[in-house]
């Protein structure tokens, strides 16, 4: 998966340029230090976490299975 930042989270998406195939979750900073976890789709909170390890654990465990490969080509390039 490809990291990616948008709306102060991060995201992951198979694809390395725009427009993103986002996939699984988000982590958000929260203001007291710890992440909240989003689900991608329906977006909900998932949990939230003490550490950044914790969260990006949370987040591989929402992948889906049999994932297709990361897209590295650009949207032009795709055509």
């Amino acid at each position: 998966m490809y990291p990616f930042n948008s709306h102060f989270a991060l995201r992951f998406s198979s694809s390395t340029s725009y427009p993103w195939t986002v996939q699984a979750g988000s982590i958000e900073p929260l203001r007291n230090g710890r992440f909240k976890v989003r689900r991608r789709n329906p977006s909900a909170v998932i949990g939230e976490v003490d550490t950044a390890e914790e969260a990006v654990t949370l987040v591989l465990e929402l992948l889906p299975t049999g994932s297709d490969p990361v897209i590295t080509a650009s949207e032009e390039e795709r055509v």
